[in-house]
Formats: C-alpha cells, structure tokens, sequence
C-alpha cells in the first residue's frame, strides 16, 4: 500500500505502464465534478468509479482485496483513512473471480493510514485493505481500478 501526494503519480508507472492513462484523466478532468458512477478510460483495463460512502468507523472497517487489479483512491472531500493487513495473512474466504473482490470480515486491521487531501493511495492486489475510515458522514472519492495484466 502506497500514500503519496498525486502530484506524484506519474512516478508510480513503474508499477504499471496504464498508470498514465490515470495521470492524463487526473490532468484533464475535474474529478470532484464528476457524477457518482463508472467512467471507462480504456474499457475494463482502466475506469474510475466516482462512489459517496458513509463514513465508518475503524471497527466497522473491513479488508477487502484484489487480484487483478490495482486501486488508486482519491479522497475528494474529506480524508480517508484506510486499515491495512498484507492478504498473506488473512484467511481464506470466498473470492469472486468475476468481480475481483473478496471481504473478509470480522479481522481486525494491523495498521491504519491516513490519506488526506491532495493525497492518493495505491492498493496492491497483496494489500489487504478497509477503506471508508473518516469523521465525515459521507465522502465522495474516486476509486481508479487498473489492470495489473
């Protein structure tokens, strides 16, 4: 799990090349404008969903992971705070292959970081992570899923 400024995205293309298709939407688009939902940037390789989540507290927090894709989320309105367990040592639980996505519920987090304003965090598919932490009621974010392959 990364948390840089977004200014420094584009160094993260290391990571994975279809980071900069990330970098050109964040340059040109106003992300706190745009409508809650999925935008498509290169069809299901990269999207942005614009999401408004309640905020939770950090027991009400739970992991989830990926394989094969990568987040890269922006608070927009509030800072975020996210729970953090490496997926190696979760426990096994049900994984949905067609949404790429499993929650694993009732685990207390190892560590929580914050990510403020202006900042982004990448989650690796090792990263076991639970968003949604804040003081707010609601955050509005923008969540980039990118293909890792």
């Amino acid at each position: 799990m990364i948390i840089d400024k977004l200014e420094n995205l584009k160094m993260y293309t290391v990571l994975n090349p279809r980071i900069a298709l990330v970098c050109k939407f964040v340059e040109t688009h106003s992300l706190i404008d745009l409508p809650v939902g999925r935008h498509l940037i290169d069809g299901e390789n990269v999207y942005v969903n614009i999401d408004l989540v309640k905020g939770k507290q950090r027991e009400d927090a739970v992991l989830e992971y990926h394989h094969k894709m990568m987040d890269i989320a922006i608070p927009l309105t509030s800072e975020e705070e996210y729970g953090y367990t490496p997926v190696a040592e979760l426990p096994s639980v049900d994984f949905d292959v067609q949404k790429d996505f499993a929650k694993v519920e009732g685990v207390s987090c190892q560590t929580f970081l914050t990510c403020k304003l202006g900042n982004m965090v990448i989650c690796l598919p090792q990263d076991g992570h639970a968003p949604g932490i804040c003081e707010s009621a609601e955050l509005k974010k923008a969540i980039f899923k990118v293909a890792m392959y």
